[in-house]
């Protein structure tokens, strides 16, 4: 999860179960400050799903 400089949160989402993780999507994106940039279907596609990502905020540590 980052924060970015206007105070939005920027997260990807990783869930193999695509019914559950379409859900996640669409939840977190009725919150103004929540963007989801990207949802995932494994741990193996977190890193090149985020490798295009500018860091630009601070990082939270939070998994």
């Amino acid at each position: 999860m980052v924060v970015i400089g206007n105070g939005v949160i920027r997260m990807l989402i990783a869930k193999d179960v695509h019914i559950l993780r379409e859900a996640l999507v669409g939840l977190l994106s009725l919150d103004g400050d929540i963007t989801v940039a990207a949802g995932v279907a494994s741990g193996l596609e977190i890193a090149p799903a985020g490798a295009g990502w500018h860091l630009g905020g601070s990082q939270t540590g939070r998994p």
